[in-house]
């Protein structure tokens, strides 16, 4: 029996409601973060996160009924309120930003930022009050950030030479994610107001318009270059998320899902991408790896400090002799596999693609482990595109790795990192066993539940 059309309307005005009052509710404690923070602790903090990801859940399954007018508008208006109020936060949680700004305005004065750290001489007459002391790593460290990066941090700078302007650069990148997640919603035949999930979650909102981060740029050429292969445009993707690589590398992983075997000119694409954006850097010579080579080491990526698989077993059996080597050929054989798997899959549909590209990200986060919330921001998009409560856990939960209150009471570095990756964890044996069993019961015939 069909459902009367007046219930119907009712019921979507009802939602609508619902989706306006979550999206002030998500509004409201993300403006009231940093004084939750600290004034109350990272406890309190951490809760008023949750809060608003289960806002953006709430909201994303709501969103998801074709049914639900003016949901989109409410979905952009709130997502663009907190993103433009965030922009004036303080940059207490990292100080990356004004690297960013730095890098900029030395390739302004024509000089090559991989050539001299802050602290040199040589760029002395561009110091300021307002970015150079705020600068890590500035007396002994050229930066870290490849070609590509630094190409978008030399034209915002162009645009004005500020930590407003570039964290506004970095927002406007964010904004081309969201209408790129919706296009290709579209294309997948879902209602574009899903994006919700990626555009109130509080992983883009603090990471980006809280505290600008680059990686808001590498997200976008990544979504852009989905959207291009859905579209049937596969060297254009390949340009694209070639561009992601060269901003953070971290995209590569994603080229795997949308290469058909055997065609030479994705490959192509991506090699000629990088040569362009790292000729004009090349008068450093091996200098264009920057910061690399010291970050492996201070970031405990050689020493095998850094991966949270490692550490727990190693808990459990005790030090293993050369264990970080295997841990790393193991990593590498893994994430092969998958890739071989997500290039050579013969469903060559939409959603296998996307699901190839969120898995490929996924698991390298996983296994990589990384101690900064930001770098998780390349896998909020696919909560919008999939439906992985993993995906949610990680990239609410990255939040727990900030330590950056003095004298806060929190819990040990380790004690955090087990609460995201176990919890993690636990979530994709859930996802396994959900899917395990339904696949049982399509195979008896069952109805699944």
């Amino acid at each position: 029996m069909m459902e009367p059309v007046a219930d119907r309307a009712a019921v979507s005005a009802s939602a609508s409601k619902e989706i306006a009052l979550l999206g002030a509710s998500v509004l409201a404690l993300t403006l009231s973060g940093q004084f939750v923070h600290q004034r109350l602790g990272s406890s309190a903090f951490f809760l008023l996160i949750i809060l608003c990801a289960c806002g953006a859940a709430r909201a994303a399954v709501l969103c998801g009924r074709p049914d639900r007018p003016g949901a989109l508008v409410i979905v952009l208006v709130v997502a663009a309120l907190l993103r433009l109020t965030m922009l004036g936060a303080d940059n207490y949680f990292s100080s990356d930003v004004f690297r960013y700004v730095w890098d900029g305005r030395v390739q302004a004065a024509g000089i090559n930022p991989y050539r001299f750290v802050p602290a040199a001489p040589d760029v002395a007459f561009l110091r300021d009050a307002a970015i150079y002391p705020h600068i890590n790593r500035a007396d002994y460290a050229v930066t870290i950030y490849p070609p590509g990066a630094q190409l978008i941090f030399f034209l915002i700078t162009r645009l004005g030479d500020s930590l407003l302007v570039m964290k506004a650069g970095l927002v406007a990148f964010d904004g081309v994610s969201i209408v790129a997640l919706m296009a290709i919603l579209r294309k997948l035949g879902h209602p574009p107001a899903v994006a919700v999930a990626y555009a109130w979650h509080p992983l883009p909102v603090w990471e980006i318009a809280a505290n600008g981060h680059l990686d808001a740029a590498m997200v976008a050429f990544i979504m852009l270059g989905l959207w291009a292969a859905l579209a049937a445009r596969p060297l254009l993707a390949g340009v694209l998320v070639a561009m992601a690589a060269m901003v953070k590398p971290i995209a590569l992983v994603v080229l795997p899902a949308l290469w058909r075997p055997w065609d030479w000119r994705l490959p192509a694409v991506v090699m000629a991408i990088a040569i362009v954006t790292t000729l004009p850097y090349l008068g450093v010579g091996l200098g264009i790896f920057g910061f690399w080579p010291g970050y492996v080491t201070e970031e405990g990526l050689a020493s095998g400090d850094r991966y949270w698989l490692l550490s727990v077993l190693q808990n459990l059996t005790g030090p293993i002799p050369g264990g970080t080597v295997l841990y790393l050929v193991s990593a590498l054989a893994v994430l092969g596999g998958m890739a071989l798997a997500a290039s050579f899959r013969r469903d060559r549909s939409p959603e296998a693609a996307i699901a190839g590209a969120a898995w490929l990200i996924f698991t390298f986060l996983l296994l990589l482990s990384p101690n900064f919330p930001w770098y998780f921001l390349a896998l909020a998009p696919f909560l919008a595109l999939t439906r992985q409560p993993a995906f949610w856990a990680m990239t609410t939960l990255a939040f727990l790795l900030y330590d950056v209150i003095p004298d806060d009471r929190v819990m040990t570095l380790t004690t955090r990192q087990n609460l995201l990756y176990g919890t993690t964890l636990v979530c994709l044996l859930y996802s396994l066993w959900i899917a395990l069993r339904r696949s049982k019961q399509a195979a008896n015939g069952d109805a699944p539940t």
